[in-house]
């Protein structure tokens, strides 16, 4: 799992997403990308993330130059006081949720990964909620998986 530490949603969908011990790596980057390129040097199962770009675009390129697939790819901006986000699956699980919606992706991902919600496109608004200064505003959420590797 890639933690961008200096964005509050990412820390805080990778600690949800590791309850359960179902992370077996936590790669943890900062705004300058240090040590994302090293640590997926040599990628093994599935990648998984909360970053902001280009953090998630980097890292999408460099699993797929190394012939990992995309499973799963969403996209979360911020816009008149509320997160939008554009999901695969049940978005009622987002549109309640305010300062805690990495929460939610973290369950949702989980539940799209193991195929227990049906692939579809959406388009969900969180509650009202207030940005904290540190996040970026554009946030992806992503899983990329290595064939033959899944973990």
């Amino acid at each position: 799992m890639v933690e961008e530490s200096a964005v509050p949603e990412s820390r805080q969908f990778a600690s949800a997403l590791a309850v359960g011990g179902s992370v077996d790596k936590v790669i943890r980057i900062d705004r300058s990308l240090n040590g994302l390129l090293e640590e997926l040097e040599a990628p093994v199962g599935m990648i998984v993330g909360l970053t902001s770009d280009p953090a998630a675009m980097i890292a999408g390129m460099v699993l797929s130059h190394r012939g990992a697939y995309s499973r799963l790819l969403w996209q979360h901006h911020y816009t008149d006081s509320r997160w939008v986000h554009r999901t695969v699956g049940e978005a009622r699980l987002l549109e309640a949720a305010a300062h805690d919606w990495p929460v939610a992706v973290a369950q949702k991902l989980r539940d799209a990964v193991d195929g227990r919600s049906e692939p579809s496109a959406n388009i969900c608004t969180s509650a009202e909620c207030s940005l904290p200064d540190s996040s970026p505003g554009m946030l992806t959420s992503w899983v990329y998986e290595l064939e033959g590797h899944r973990s």
